[in-house]
C-alpha cells in the first residue's frame, strides 16, 4: 500500500468508528456512565500514531463489546433505511427488536434468538412476507 491508500483506509476506518459511536450513543452505551453501558467504555477511536495495524483500534472488540452485546435486551433501529436483517447471532439475550420505518425486504437469522418476544416491522410491507415464519413473535406493532 502506498501512502495515499493508507490514508484513505484510515479515513474509512475513522468513518466506521464514528458510525459505531453514533449508534452506541443512540443505544445509550456511550459514555461509560450511560444508562446501558454498565461502566464499560464502548467508544471506538483510531490512534493514528499506532505502531502496528493492531494498535489502531483502541478498544478490545472481542473482549469488551462482543460480551456486552450478548446482554443487549432491546435494539431500536427504526428509520435507518435498512434493507435486510441478518447477522444477529451474537445478540442471544435480545428480547425486543424495533425495525419500523426502514426498507426491509428480508428478515433472516432472528428465528434463533430464543429470548426475542417483540419484533416491530411497521412500515416495512415487504418484510411481512419474510417474517411469516416467526409465529411466536408479535408484529407488526
Amino acid at each position: 500500500m502506498n501512502e495515499r491508500q493508507v490514508e484513505r483506509a484510515l479515513e474509512a476506518l475513522e468513518g466506521r468508528a464514528g458510525a459505531f459511536n453514533t449508534a452506541a450513543d443512540r443505544l445509550q452505551l456511550i459514555p461509560a456512565t450511560a444508562k446501558r453501558a454498565e461502566g464499560v467504555a464502548f467508544e471506538l477511536y483510531v490512534q493514528r500514531g499506532g505502531a502496528a495495524a493492531g494498535e489502531l483500534i483502541a478498544t478490545d472488540l472481542k473482549g469488551t463489546i462482543k460480551p456486552a452485546l450478548t446482554r443487549l435486551r432491546v435494539l431500536e433501529l427504526g428509520s435507518n433505511r435498512i434493507r435486510s436483517i441478518e447477522g444477529l447471532e451474537t445478540l442471544g439475550g435480545l428480547q425486543e427488536l424495533w425495525l419500523g420505518r426502514n426498507r426491509i425486504t428480508t428478515i433472516a437469522g432472528v428465528g434463533h434468538l430464543r429470548k426475542l418476544r417483540k419484533l416491530s416491522i411497521q412500515s416495512n410491507r415487504r418484510a411481512l412476507r419474510s417474517a411469516a415464519h416467526l409465529p411466536r413473535l408479535c408484529f407488526p406493532f
